[in-house]
């Protein structure tokens, strides 16, 4: 639905779709002055059952979306853990040396 066309359909979506998922670490190149494909985290990993959302076209989605999200606790520390433990597993390496 939107403001000017009230409830007139723009995008099609589905609950009922395969998923394929790739997710690479993105690497500064000084060469290139952008971020180019790094080391593979996960490859190709497939959804077992059809249960992924996907959207397949339409709009009113015509501009680019530029938004800030917020995390709220106890999220925020659980993302942040592995971050912390790594570093503190750095500054005790470097105490050692």
């Amino acid at each position: 639905p939107t403001e000017d066309l009230g409830m007139a359909y723009f995008c099609r979506d589905s609950f009922f779709a395969n998923c394929n998922l790739s997710l690479y670490e993105l690497v500064w190149d000084a060469n290139q002055k952008e971020y180019v494909r790094g080391n593979t985290i996960i490859d190709n990993a497939k959804s077992i059952d059809k249960t992924c959302a996907v959207e397949i076209g339409g709009g009113p989605y015509w501009n680019a979306w530029k938004k800030k999200s917020q995390m709220v606790q106890p999220i925020k520390a659980l993302v942040k853990l592995p971050y912390l433990f790594r570093n503190i597993g750095k500054r005790r390496r470097n105490k050692k040396a």
